[in-house]
């Protein structure tokens, strides 16, 4: 799963302690295998940890497609939290370029720019 415990999260996010963390798990899949109209979400928990899981094709569409459906549910603006990716920028334009890979947080909030066009009505995307 994550190599971080959960209180550790929370304090280099600077969650506060008493907030719950989800995890959300992507498995890709052959876009011809996917059903583009619904994305299925199944909780889990694993050990102390609460997970949700999906399969689809795009893991920053289906993160996105999760965030903005939790927010039209509960009426709260939710907030998703990434880490750095470590490596060279250069060699991560390059990876999206040619393998269409790339780092998930600044697509992620693209997408959810695309989607809502006021900032202060949108999920919020953290990386730290």
């Amino acid at each position: 799963m994550t190599r971080f415990f959960t209180s550790e999260l929370k304090r280099v996010h600077r969650i506060n302690h008493d907030e719950p963390v989800l995890f959300f798990e992507v498995q890709i899949v052959n876009p011809s295998e996917f059903n583009d109209e619904v994305l299925e979400v199944h909780g889990v928990t694993v050990g102390k940890h609460r997970i949700l899981r999906c399969d689809s094709p795009a893991v920053p569409n289906a993160i996105a497609a999760f965030l903005l459906h939790a927010q039209k549910e509960t009426g709260v603006i939710p907030d998703v939290y990434f880490g750095w990716t470590e490596g060279s920028p250069i060699g991560y334009a390059f990876k999206y370029l040619f393998l269409g890979e790339g780092d998930t947080a600044p697509v992620v909030h693209e997408v959810l720019r695309k989607a809502v066009d006021n900032p202060e009505k949108r999920p919020c995307v953290h990386v730290g």
